[in-house]
């Protein structure tokens, strides 16, 4: 009551006070640290990679050309074929290609070719080799067909060579010789003006030769007997050796496993590698650099790369890795425009460094070319201090590398500790806070911090510690009750060594399984104001009780909520403080019911007019409407206010599994988090944030000052919104003390010796207009104001301090002290 009478006083006070517009805008959150592909289950690839000046001898520096398979590069929506500036930012080229790109040339006039398995429809349409000079055109004369690899000519002519070979010397096509009966995937020309091609093919010029032969300009001729296998690479050395990679066993006859040298007879080099060479390159000081499939190179271990000095191999690193099932691939060798080595192909981490699909090796360190959001956010978390943290198979967010969760600061997203670590999938899908302020995380994964932990974990600021011996599957949901257990549900059988079906208990000692469980996972949690437990998920039974994929934990059994969740898996629960409980999750077999339910205490409502996408996530926003994130191609996040609903997203772009699996409330507005590229036009991948233009902004009106507490700093957990609650958090408090809430229309500066017993130097900043009263909690203390959602309001401040009374044991006031103050402005979402 105290805060309505402060806030209508604020009314008063302010009069006319003007009211501007606001507006909510997404804000554009960075792409991806690579390149990402948006194909259903094919991992995004790089093939190609070419140093190109757009102008020629013009003033613009060189930039990067990359192709593939793939639909976002960096922070640019570019299809198979991207550009990197002298600045480092990425665009489509020409509008993308049709197709996959496989190769690149520069042609005669500054012009760049690009090969692949496309067909551009524009004009008379065109297939296979494409000419960009402003945009891409097809090369009239060419008719060979999908092209896998393209050699330029000192005479600036192009040798193009896939299911034909050819030269196109920018006006015509003609094929050497009379071809050759396969495939060819790499092309080399000798020190003499030979020209060599490799494959997959059987006769060239109507000769035998085992997928590489040798074109002299009027003939072709095998080199020996071959290979045993396909070829899928050529370097020609200065001193006319060639050496060759692909996936063959043998070459001449001779043991070379996949990696060969031919000087006139074939010979090994350093034992080669146990998996496919894709890619070869030469270093300034002679050295080879390899990549591939291959994880030894001789017998040296070596994740997809290496490097062979004419004697023995060595490694770059950690190599090339991936964070799933995938295996790494090395599939192109290049150079920067600094010279740096170029590599690409289908992996998430370089030497360790988060790198998707590409990256740079200066001879020392790996780099990625742009910062970005690898992976999927799962879980978002703002803590009653006010912070956000997210979790999810992540290893790098907008830039800053955190394995699997972080916390955003003013400067990025910093990790926590080193984050969570394992094999296969590795991934926070839960985030809960502890009364005690340390961070619960649950999913999948092996360790957090270095330190063994399975699938849960804990985090007290400084450090990360297991849950006991931990729980055997992955956690979905955490949930923390007064009494500070740990409740984690999700898809498991045990806990700590404990049979526990799909729900577990910790106690801060020992494990131990809610009744007997549930018979299906268990995908969301949520606390009632009773402090009773509500799972859902997939289940129908409930402590040997028929619930239907929701049910309720009083303490001691499981009770069925009614008839359940007809025909719907739930995702997601949401309790408000108000005692609203709702349901989200994916409609069944019964088609036009809602996915979004309301319990009223007896039975589950449907929400009216809710759309009907699977819903991930649910969240109140401070001034009470409903957000619910989904899983669709459009409109993923809207908004309720009353009973009608209104997109806050009008697009959005990515994977074709793309969807927003967290949200939370942000200091400038809506975070929310999945696997996504773009909303509303703005690249954003896996993590975006809608800001009002009247978010409430905060500065410090005036310093703290010590008590016996420490230093007693005041600081927001929870802006100050119209409609909603502004919440402070302050810390330093005197283990036991009153603590007085100040809250004033203006500012003062009244020193509190003149009234109160308090330090020589304690001063109130804020005019006391409204003084609430509160009981410190382990040297912390709350503070909350309702907001009314007042038009009036918008832009009004409120100066805020917090004034600690101290005592003994016994009762008697020993000091007072005083926070340091904030003004803040009234903002609107």
């Amino acid at each position: 009551m105290k805060g309505l009478l402060l806030v209508v006083a604020c009314s008063l006070w302010l009069g006319s006070h003007a009211v501007g517009q606001c507006l909510n805008e997404w804000a554009p959150g960075g792409g991806v640290p690579g390149v990402a592909s948006s194909v259903p289950h094919l991992p995004a690839r790089v093939t190609a990679s070419i140093v190109w000046d757009p102008d020629g001898s013009g003033p613009q520096a060189p930039g990067l050309v990359v192709g593939g398979v793939f639909s976002l590069a960096g922070g640019a929506i570019a299809e198979r074929v991207a550009f990197r500036d002298a600045n480092g930012s990425w665009s489509a080229l020409g509008g993308g290609a049709p197709g996959a790109v496989n190769c690149f040339a520069p042609g005669v006039n500054d012009v760049l070719l690009m090969g692949g398995s496309f067909f551009f429809s524009s004009g008379a349409g065109f297939t296979g080799l494409a000419a960009f000079q402003g945009g891409w055109g097809g090369p009239g004369a060419y008719q060979g067909g999908v092209v896998e690899a393209l050699l330029q000519l000192p005479n600036g002519s192009v040798v193009t060579g896939g299911a034909s070979i050819g030269v196109y010397n920018g006006f015509t096509w003609q094929p050497l010789g009379s071809g050759i009966t396969g495939t060819v995937k790499a092309l080399a020309r000798l020190p003499n003006g030979d020209i060599v091609a490799g494959g997959t093919f059987t006769q060239a010029g109507g000769a035998a030769a085992a997928n590489i032969a040798r074109w002299n300009g009027s003939s072709w001729s095998p080199l020996g007997s071959g290979t045993s296998g396909p070829v899928a690479s050529l370097l020609a050395l200065g001193n006319g050796d060639l050496v060759v990679g692909g996936t063959f066993a043998t070459a001449g006859g001779v043991p070379v496993n996949h990696l060969a040298r031919w000087n006139g007879s074939w010979t090994a080099l350093g034992g080669g590698t146990n998996g496919s060479v894709n890619a070869v390159t030469e270093l300034a000081n002679g050295d080879l650099l390899a990549t591939g499939t291959f994880t030894l190179a001789g017998s040296t271990p070596a994740n997809a790369i290496a490097r062979f000095d004419g004697t023995s191999w060595s490694t770059l690193g950690a190599g090339l890795q991936t964070n799933g099932t995938v295996t790494a691939e090395g599939v192109t060798l290049g150079r920067m425009p600094n010279g740096d080595v170029l590599v690409g192909g289908t992996f998430q981490t370089a030497g360790g460094v988060p790198a998707s699909n590409l990256a740079a090796w200066n001879g020392t360190t790996w780099s990625p070319l742009v910062g970005g959001s690898d992976d999927s956010v799962l879980a978002l978390l703002r803590t009653r201090r006010g912070e956000l943290l997210a979790g999810g198979s992540f290893r790098v967010l907008q830039g800053d590398v955190a394995a699997g969760i972080a916390r955003r600061t003013a400067t990025g997203w910093q990790p926590l500790g080193s984050g969570i670590g394992g094999s296969g999938v590795v991934a926070v899908r839960a985030l809960a806070e502890a009364g005690n302020g340390d961070l619960l995380a649950g999913g999948s994964f092996a360790a957090a911090g270095g330190v063994a932990a399975a699938n849960i974990a804990r985090w007290n600021g400084a450090a990360w510690a297991p849950l006991g011996a931990g729980i055997a599957g992955e956690v979905r949901a955490i949930v923390t009750p007064a009494n500070q257990d740990v409740i984690a549900a999700g898809s498991f059988a045990s806990a700590g060594g404990v049979a526990a079906a799909n729900i577990a208990r910790w106690n801060g000692t020992n494990w131990a399984p809610l009744g007997a469980g549930m018979d299906g996972a268990v995908n969301a949690l949520a606390l009632l104001p009773n402090g009773d437990v509500v799972a859902a998920g997939a289940f129908n039974m409930a402590g040997g009780t028929f619930a239907g994929r929701v049910a309720r934990w009083d303490g001691t059994t499981w009770q069925a909520m009614g008839f359940g969740l007809p025909n719907l898996e739930a995702w997601c629960l949401l309790s408000t403080p108000s005692g609203q409980l709702f349901a989200g999750g994916s409609f069944g077999s019964t088609p036009g019911q809602s996915p979004l339910r309301e319990w009223n205490g007896t039975s589950w409502l449907s929400v009216p007019s809710t759309p009907l996408n699977t819903i991930r996530a649910l969240l109140q926003l401070p001034d009470g409407d409903l957000v619910i994130a989904t899983a669709g191609f459009s409109n993923v996040v809207q908004r309720r206010n009353g009973s009608s609903w209104s997109p806050l997203t009008s697009y959005s772009y990515g994977p074709s599994d793309r969807s927003v699996y967290a949200l939370a409330n942000s200091d400038a507005g809506l975070a929310v988090g999945g696997l996504f590229w773009q909303l509303n036009g703005a690249v954003s991948a896996q993590f975006a944030e809608l800001r009002s233009t009247c978010a409430p902004t905060t500065t410090v009106l005036g310093p703290g000052f010590p008590s016996t507490g420490g230093s007693t700093s005041l600081a927001v957990a929870t802006p100050a919104w119209l409609g909603g609650t502004w919440r402070t958090f302050a810390t330093g408090i005197p283990p036991i003390a009153l603590v007085g809430a100040v809250y004033g229309l203006g500012p003062t500066a009244l020193p509190l010796a003149t009234i109160l017993p308090a330090g020589p130097t304690c001063t109130l900043w804020a005019a006391p207009d409204l003084v609430n009263f509160g009981i410190a909690t382990l040297g912390t203390f709350e503070a909350q104001l309702v907001v009314p959602e007042l038009p009036a309001l918008l832009g009004a401040q409120i100066h805020h301090q917090c004034v600690p009374f101290a005592f003994t044991a016994g009762g008697a006031l020993i000091d007072v002290g005083a926070s340091n103050a904030l003004s803040t402005t009234l903002g609107r979402l």
